[in-house]
C-alpha cells in the first residue's frame, strides 16, 4: 500500500496510519508512506518501521528525469541547463517545468533559443493553465471545491456548457494535471499534487473566490441538504470567511443531531433516541416513588437537591431529571 503526502493528512486519516501500523508487525504487508521533512511521524522508531531520508536529486539525476519527460522531442542544451538549474533538484518541479517549456515551445513563432523557463513552481503550473483558457477556469472552479471534486458539482458550480466543461476536463486530464475515477456524470476528479490546487485557487481575485464559496454552498444545501446537515464537513466552500456564520449553524446543528445517540454509546453499542426514553422512564418512577416514600421532616436544612437520573450508557454521569427540580 501506498500513501502519499502524509503532511497534508487529517486527523482521522493519521489515526488510521497508527491503528495500520500497530498491526502490520504481525502481517505479511508492505506500506510506503511518504512526507515532507518537517512531519514529525510518530510511529517512526516502532518496531518494522524504517526511515528512508530522500535527498535533492543531483544534476545529473535531473536531468535524466526532464529528457524522460521529453517524448520525441528534444530540448536544447542551454534550455535543459536552465530547468536543471531553476528546479533545484525538486522532482515535481523537473517534471512541471519541463511541461511548461514544451507546452510553450509547441507555440507558433518561437524559437529555440528563446524559450520561457518560468522560475517558481506556481509560474509553471499557471503557465500551463495559462494556454488552455477553458481547462484553466475548470481547474479554477474545482480548486475552490477542493483538491477531489465530484462532476454534478463541477458542472453546477461552474456554469459552462457541458461541451465546454467536457472540453475544460479534457484538457485537464491530457496534460496530466488531474485524474478522474468513474465515467461522467458519477465522475471524481483530483488534482495531481495540491500545489496544482493551491496555484489555480491563488489565480482567482478574492471577489471571485467569494462568490464561488457561496456558490458551492448553495448548490449543496439545495441538491444535497441531507449531506450538509449530517456531515458538515461537505460543504467546505462555507467555511470561507464570507459563509462564516453559516458553517457555525450547519456544525452547531449537526452536534445536536448527533448528541442523543452519542451519549448512548457503551460497549460498543449505539442505541437510538427511542431506546433511551423507556429507561429514563422507568428510572424517573423509581426515583419519583422514593421521593414520595420519603417524609419531609427527615429532609435535612439547606440540603435539598435536584432529583437526577442516569440514562443508560451515560457516560457523562448523572443530570438533572426534567420536571423534578
Amino acid at each position: 500500500m501506498l500513501f502519499e503526502d502524509a503532511h497534508w493528512a487529517d486527523p482521522s486519516s493519521l489515526e488510521l496510519f497508527d491503528r495500520l501500523i500497530m498491526r502490520l508487525a504481525s502481517l505479511p504487508a508492505l506500506v510506503v508512506i511518504s512526507f515532507r521533512p518537517e512531519f514529525q511521524a510518530p510511529w517512526v522508531g516502532q518496531s518494522g518501521v524504517i526511515l528512508i531520508a530522500l535527498s535533492r536529486l543531483s544534476d545529473r539525476q535531473a536531468a535524466m528525469l526532464a529528457s524522460q519527460v521529453v517524448v520525441g522531442q528534444t530540448l536544447p542544451i542551454g534550455v535543459l541547463e536552465r530547468i536543471v538549474a531553476e528546479t533545484d533538484g525538486v522532482p515535481l518541479f523537473i517534471e512541471e517545468l519541463t511541461k511548461a517549456v514544451l507546452e510553450g515551445a509547441s507555440q507558433p513563432g518561437v524559437l529555440d533559443s528563446a524559450l520561457p523557463v518560468p522560475s517558481t513552481l506556481q509560474g509553471s503550473l499557471m503557465a500551463r493553465l495559462d494556454r488552455l483558457p477553458v481547462a484553466k477556469q475548470v481547474a479554477q472552479t474545482g480548486a475552490v471545491i477542493g483538491r477531489e471534486f465530484g462532476h454534478e458539482l463541477l458542472a453546477a458550480v461552474a456554469g459552462l456548457p457541458d461541451v465546454a466543461l467536457a472540453q475544460g476536463l479534457d484538457e485537464l486530464l491530457s496534460c496530466g494535471l488531474a485524474f478522474r475515477r468513474g465515467t461522467p456524470p458519477e465522475a471524481t476528479y483530483s488534482f495531481k499534487h495540491a500545489l496544482i490546487q493551491d496555484a489555480a485557487y491563488a489565480s482567482l481575485l478574492r471577489s471571485t473566490q467569494r462568490k464561488l464559496h457561496a456558490r458551492i454552498a448553495t448548490v449543496l444545501e439545495e441538491r444535497w441538504s441531507e449531506a450538509v446537515e449530517t456531515q458538515p464537513e461537505t460543504a467546505r466552500p462555507s467555511l470561507h470567511p464570507s459563509g462564516f456564520g453559516r458553517a457555525c449553524r450547519e456544525i452547531l446543528a449537526a452536534g445536536r443531531r448527533a448528541r442523543v445517540p452519542a451519549l448512548g454509546r457503551c460497549g460498543g453499542h449505539r442505541p437510538s433516541h427511542q431506546e433511551h426514553r423507556p429507561r429514563a422512564k422507568l428510572a424517573r418512577k423509581r426515583r419519583s416513588s422514593r421521593a414520595r416514600a420519603t417524609s419531609p421532616d427527615d429532609a435535612r436544612p439547606g440540603m435539598h437537591r435536584p432529583l437526577r437520573l442516569r440514562c443508560a450508557g451515560d457516560r457523562r454521569g448523572f443530570r438533572p431529571c426534567p420536571g423534578l427540580g
